[in-house]
């Protein structure tokens, strides 16, 4: 079963129905690395895409930071999210 869903339509890249701007909307700079996150955003074309960027970034970052990435990214609730989250860790 696939969590993320990537669509482009009209030019703009939405995953699971949320284009970057709606990802990145509210999020605190202070406490997570919102570049980062439009940075993975951008990147990534399927959901093996954003488990490799995770991947890549996993011994720079902290499992909960993560975590939040994916939540974000993929706008899912923490359950799903973990799923994803374990396929970052095999």
């Amino acid at each position: 079963m696939k969590l993320i869903v990537i669509k482009i339509e009209n030019g703009v890249k939405r995953i699971n129905n949320q284009n970057v701007d709606e990802v990145i909307k509210g999020l605190n700079p202070n406490f997570i690395d919102v570049k980062e996150i439009k940075r993975i955003f951008e990147e990534i074309n399927s959901e093996e895409d954003l488990i490799d960027e995770l991947k890549k970034i996993s011994n720079k970052r902290t499992l909960s930071t993560i975590l939040r990435y994916i939540v974000h990214i993929g706008n899912l609730s923490i359950y799903h999210a973990n799923l994803i989250l374990d396929k970052v860790l095999i």
